[in-house]
């Protein structure tokens, strides 16, 4: 997977970016997985990434976490963090329900 970091992945852009099927039980914008950062923190990223043609990627969780290190890095965005990992799984309950990345971006 890392020659792929070489390859311009982006999250989830309505501006930019369809939903598509995933095989995740219908249209998918982004599936949010949470890792623990050395501060203590849970940050928030997507597991779902977008190449430049638009076409959706479903990574494994620990790719995705590389993908959004990256991401942060090259644009200067960062991913929500929460203090513990209960509020970072309510927070990306919530996105979901409220229509996921549809709702914008979630690295700001």
């Amino acid at each position: 997977m890392r020659g792929l970091l070489n390859i311009p992945f982006e999250p989830f852009d309505p501006s930019k970016h369809k939903p598509q099927d995933m095989g995740l039980g219908g249209m998918s914008t982004e599936y949010i997985s949470g890792q623990t950062m050395p501060d203590g923190s849970v940050m928030n990223y997507p597991t779902i990434w977008f190449d430049p043609q638009g076409k959706a990627v479903l990574m494994d969780p620990r790719d995705a976490f590389d993908f959004a290190l990256d991401y942060e890095a090259r644009s200067g965005k960062k991913f929500p963090r929460y203090g513990n990992a209960g509020i970072a799984d309510e927070f990306a309950m919530h996105r979901s329900a409220m229509g996921g990345a549809q709702m914008g971006l979630l690295a700001q």
